[in-house]
């Protein structure tokens, strides 16, 4: 069931019929087009990439290890960022800096406990 306006049902109505109806595309710089007939076509425009660095991240879930994404305790904040091989930040009343490296999507840090 769908609560949408009756325009926003019309939009997503025509889209869903031009995707299913694409049969070929075409790709160019930051573009991709996908046909189906002459004159039918779908445009989309890639968006940059998220970066790490440069960028304060809130934590607004973690996974408890228990197969769960559970939300952080009572108005508990905890902050982060990546600069320069590092990932640094604030959790409650503690601060926290470790050695770090990213690949794809992947993040390794280097968690040995520090005296």
């Amino acid at each position: 069931m769908m609560a949408c306006a009756v325009e926003v049902m019309a939009i997503e109505s025509a889209f869903c019929a031009a995707l299913s109806a694409a049969n070929r595309f075409s790709i160019g710089a930051d573009q991709l087009t996908l046909l189906s007939g002459p004159g039918t076509a779908l445009e989309f425009t890639a968006e940059p990439p998220t970066q790490l660095g440069g960028v304060t991240w809130e934590v607004t879930g973690y996974n408890n290890n228990r197969q769960a994404v559970v939300d952080l305790l009572g108005d508990s904040r905890v902050k982060l960022s990546f600069e320069a091989g590092t990932v640094s930040g604030t959790a409650a009343c503690n601060a926290f800096r470790t050695p770090c490296t990213t690949d794809c999507n992947r993040i390794e840090t280097d968690s040995r406990p520090r005296r």
